[in-house]
């Protein structure tokens, strides 16, 4: 499956839509949300980071899927495996 798929799909199962409405406004509705708390979303792609990196590449594509994506979310930069 596609990493940004994969990763995608767990956002959407672990989605608070109540949280992501919260998020939402104090960003002053600049992002959309899917309301997932730091450390639960860290947990939810932590291997999958730790797996990337021993490939010593940058997969450009999958980061350009994430930047496009509507979602603050998929903002991984402060997360350190």
């Amino acid at each position: 499956m596609d990493k940004y798929l994969e990763i995608k799909k767990q956002f959407e199962q672990n989605e608070d839509k109540e949280k992501a409405t919260t998020m939402a406004k104090y960003m002053r509705n600049l992002f959309e949300f899917y309301g997932i708390p730091t450390p639960r979303r860290k947990k939810i792609y932590k291997e999958f980071l730790k797996e990337e990196k021993k490939t010593k590449k940058v997969d450009w594509d999958f980061l350009d899927k994430c930047y496009e994506d509507k979602h603050r979310e998929w903002y991984f930069k402060s997360h350190r495996c």
